[in-house]
């Protein structure tokens, strides 16, 4: 063990810029999935005008037609049967927008929630390793391995802590988008009144 400790000790740089090197290569690259993730994302709740809705109406139900269509063609199904009640109306609306979150969490926001969750862990990593350094030296408050453990721990942290911050701001903006789009699908009325 005291051969691994010395041998740490003399390569401590090089040590550290390894791990560095693997807790922000591997957070960029979950960043960017989460990115990618949130980008196709987007692209499913983009906006549709009315017209091109209500021409798609006759068409049958796609899970890749935007949110606002799909909610739109499913609620429209109903308006047309004037057998519905009020009750039964307002249950299709809370099952439609059910199915459309449904949808939106299993194709996008639990792989965006894992690219977020791994985040903080792995700034974790580099937190343990600057620590594992400074525990190294305790003896020598004034060395240099303090000043590398102490800039990998905050460092690698800082930076995971941060695009874990970015990743949940887009998030909570993708979900705020999801309600918008839902309710103007539901509040879509072909011909624009109310049958």
């Amino acid at each position: 063990m005291e051969t691994f400790l010395g041998l740490f000790r003399s390569h401590a740089t090089l040590a550290s810029t390894l791990i560095q090197f693997a807790v922000y290569t591997t957070s960029t690259l979950l960043f960017f999935n989460g990115l990618w993730v949130s980008l196709k994302a987007f692209r499913w709740l983009r906006r549709v005008d009315d017209q091109t809705i209500e021409e798609s109406l006759a068409e049958p139900l796609y899970a890749d037609d935007p949110v606002v269509m799909i909610v739109a063609k499913t609620i429209n199904e109903d308006r047309r049967d004037p057998r519905r009640n009020a009750a039964e109306k307002l249950f299709l609306a809370d099952a439609t927008r059910q199915m459309t979150e449904n949808m939106f969490e299993s194709r996008y926001m639990e792989s965006l929630t894992m690219f977020a969750s791994l985040l903080p862990p792995l700034g974790f990593i580099g937190t343990v390793f600057g620590m594992i350094l400074i525990f190294l030296v305790k003896v020598d408050p004034g060395s240099e391995l303090n000043t590398i453990g102490l800039g990998a721990a905050l460092f690698t942290t800082l930076a995971a802590l941060i695009l874990f911050v970015v990743l949940e701001i887009i998030k909570l903006w993708l979900l705020r988008q999801l309600r918008n789009r839902v309710d103007e699908g539901l509040a879509f009325v072909p011909g624009g009144e109310d049958k």
